[in-house]
C-alpha cells in the first residue's frame, strides 16, 4: 500500500467466525513515510454484530525500520453471529507506503484456555521430575491447580504406558502433560513405533477423561557420537500427535505451511531457492499469499523430488508486484515430492526486493 492520505490503507474482507476469544496474526512491513522516517501504522480489528452494529474491538499502533518484517498479534473477544474485518492504516499525511503480508484468524480454545485449575499430572523422563525447572514452573503459574510429577529419568515412550495405569490413573488428573522422545530416538526407536506410542498415551489419557498436552521431542544434540540432530528433527517431521485420516489417493497426511519474509538480490539472469517445504507431499498445496516489492523478477512454486529443490516439475510462475491469494498450485503426480519456492532475474541487471510467501501443504506420512 502507498498513498499521500491521511489514514488511508486496506482492509480484509469480512469473515464470519464463532463467538470466543481470538488472536489474529498479521505479517507486515511498516515500510516508511515523508521524510524518510521509520513507518508507521495501526491495526485495528472491526467487529460486525448480527444487529449490523460495526465497532472497533482492538487496536494496535505500530512503529518500525522498513525491511523490519515481523509477525504482529491483536487479541480480542468476539461476540456470537458477529463478522470480523481487520483494518491496517497509515496515520502520517504525506507519502508513505507499507506491505501487508498473511492474515490468520486463531481461536483460543475454550477447553485449554485456563489451564489454572484441577490437577495436572506431569508425565515423562528426566524433563518432568520432581522439583526440576518444568515442574516449578508450573507450580508457580498454576497456582489454583495441583501438579504432580510422574517423570522418571530415562524413559521412553513404551515406559510411560507401561507404568500408566499405577502413576497417572490413580490421581484422577485434568491435565496430562507428555514429555518424551529424547530417550527414544537415541535408543534407535523408529519414527512409526514410537508414533504408534504416542497415539496409545493419547488415547489412554482420554479415556480417563483428562486433557492430553504433549510436547515434542527434544532436539538432539550434533555433539554426541553418532550425532542425534537427523533422528530428532525425523520425529519433529514426521511423527504425528494426533490421529490423522487418509486423503483420498490414500496417503495419510498432516496440514501444514511454511512461509518465506524476506530480502533477496538475485544476479542478472540467475535463479535462487528461496524455501523448501520440511517434508514431503502428493498432495497439490495451496498458495495463500505472494507478493514481491519490485517488479522484474519471476517467483515460481513448483514441486521437487529432492530437498534440494532439484527434479521439479508442475511449474507455476507469478510476476509483477500484486499480491496472489488462495490459488490452488496444481498437481500432475501423486508421487511423493517437496514444494519449492524461487526467485529467477531475467532483467539484465541485479534486482533486490522483499518477498512474501506463505504456502499451505499436507505432509504425506504414506
Amino acid at each position: 500500500m502507498q498513498s499521500s492520505t491521511i489514514n488511508a490503507g486496506a482492509i480484509s474482507r469480512p469473515v464470519a467466525l464463532a463467538g470466543g476469544d481470538y488472536v489474529t496474526q498479521l505479517y507486515i512491513n511498516p515500510g516508511t513515510r515523508d521524510g524518510g522516517f521509520t513507518g508507521a501504522v495501526t491495526i485495528s480489528v472491526e467487529e460486525t454484530t448480527a444487529e449490523g452494529l460495526t465497532q472497533t474491538i482492538a487496536q494496535m499502533p505500530l512503529i518500525g525500520t522498513w525491511g523490519a518484517v515481523g509477525l504482529q498479534e491483536v487479541k480480542y473477544t468476539l461476540r456470537p453471529g458477529s463478522t470480523v474485518r481487520v483494518r491496517v492504516v497509515s496515520p502520517n499525511a504525506g507519502p508513505w507506503r507499507f506491505i501487508l503480508g498473511p492474515l490468520i484468524h486463531n481461536r483460543v480454545g475454550g477447553y485449554l484456555n485456563n489451564l489454572n485449575r484441577g490437577k495436572h499430572v506431569l508425565l515423562g523422563d528426566s524433563w518432568f521430575t520432581s522439583g526440576g525447572d518444568f515442574h516449578n514452573r508450573l507450580i508457580a503459574r498454576l497456582n489454583k491447580a495441583t501438579v504432580v510429577s510422574a517423570g522418571v529419568p530415562g524413559n521412553r515412550a513404551s515406559q510411560l504406558i507401561a507404568r500408566f495405569q499405577t502413576d497417572v490413573v490413580p490421581q484422577n488428573p485434568d491435565f496430562v502433560w507428555v514429555m518424551v522422545g529424547t530417550n527414544d530416538y537415541y535408543a534407535d526407536v523408529s519414527n512409526a513405533d514410537f508414533e504408534q506410542q504416542i497415539l496409545q498415551l493419547r488415547s489412554m489419557i482420554q479415556q480417563i477423561g483428562a486433557q492430553p498436552i504433549f510436547f515434542n521431542a527434544t532436539v538432539g544434540a550434533i555433539s554426541y557420537v553418532p550425532e542425534q540432530l537427523t533422528k530428532s528433527r525425523s520425529y519433529a517431521l514426521n511423527v504425528r500427535y494426533v490421529p490423522q485420516q487418509l486423503a483420498p489417493n490414500g496417503a495419510g497426511s498432516v496440514r501444514r505451511n511454511f512461509t518465506y519474509s524476506g530480502s533477496v538480490t538475485v544476479a542478472a539472469g540467475a535463479t535462487t531457492v528461496l524455501a523448501v517445504s520440511p517434508g514431503q507431499t502428493r498432495l497439490p498445496a495451496l498458495l495463500r499469499f505472494l507478493t514481491q516489492s519490485l517488479a522484474g523478477m519471476t517467483l515460481k512454486l513448483e514441486y521437487s523430488s529432492s530437498a534440494d529443490g532439484a527434479g521439479a516439475v508442475d511449474l507455476a510462475t507469478f510476476t509483477g508486484t500484486g499480491v496472489t491469494n488462495d490459488f490452488p498450485l496444481a498437481r500432475t503426480d501423486t508421487a511423493l515430492r517437496f514444494v519449492k519456492l524461487s526467485v529467477t532475474n531475467g532483467t539484465g541487471s541485479p534486482i533486490t526486493a522483499w518477498v512474501l510467501a506463505d504456502i499451505c501443504w499436507q505432509q504425506s506420512l504414506v
